[in-house]
């Protein structure tokens, strides 16, 4: 299918970037794939190449806990267990639900920074954010990492498992796809798109932005 707007975009795109990528799906079949650049290891990148995904990584996040709700393993509606995750908190997020976390809806701070650069789990500044009270945006939409890296640490307490190997089981695995997804927190892969800052940057976000993905795996889930 010729789709020339969206192929001169590309276009501009890719001449501004290291390497990119492009895969439309309609009525779940692939009508255009482009890439441009190489891999970590210097061969040329294709759509099945894993790149970083920074925020979108919520995407996985998000359909991973879809599909712990529809095993009736998450309750949507139900608090977030803070206690049973080992978060300590103010009592003020006891009726914080998981619903909340998926809409940005919370209360929870935004800070910025404290989700990029450093080292260790998120639940590092997850848990300054939760020493205080959801803040009185609580109701309304205000994006914040720390509402998905909950999400991840609650996917792994709910399944026992890390949260990379529980989108495998429940979201790819399913789907047969994503067989090169994976953490940024991994040695980067001489298969990998290239990222210019470092994907040792990415740590800290956990659920909100640390995996690693193709446009075809992207696609192929929404």
């Amino acid at each position: 299918m010729a789709l020339p707007g969206l192929d001169a975009a590309f276009d501009t795109l890719s001449s501004g970037n290291q390497a990119a990528t492009m895969t439309v799906i309609r009525d779940h079949v692939i009508v255009d794939r482009r890439s441009s650049g190489a891999t970590v290891g210097g061969r040329p990148v294709t759509a099945s190449t894993p790149f970083v995904l920074a925020s979108v990584s919520k995407l996985i996040t998000a359909v991973t806990i879809a599909k712990l709700i529809e095993a009736h393993r998450v309750e949507l509606d139900a608090p977030v267990p803070w206690g049973a995750m080992g978060l300590a908190h103010d009592p003020a997020w006891n009726t914080v639900t998981k619903r909340e976390l998926l809409s940005h809806t919370s209360g929870m701070p935004v800070a910025g920074n404290s989700w990029l650069n450093d080292a260790g789990s998120c639940a590092i500044p997850l848990q300054a954010a939760l020493a205080a009270p959801p803040l009185a945006t609580r109701g309304t939409w205000r994006y914040s990492n720390g509402n998905y890296c909950s999400l991840g640490l609650l996917v792994e307490h709910v399944t026992g498992i890390a949260r990379d190997a529980a989108a495998r089981q429940l979201v790819f695995d399913p789907l047969h796809i994503g067989g090169g997804a994976h953490l940024t927190t991994e040695v980067p892969r001489p298969s990998d798109g290239p990222y210019a800052l470092g994907v040792g940057r990415l740590e800290r976000l956990g659920g909100a932005g640390t995996w690693m993905a193709s446009s075809d795996t992207v696609a192929e889930m929404v």
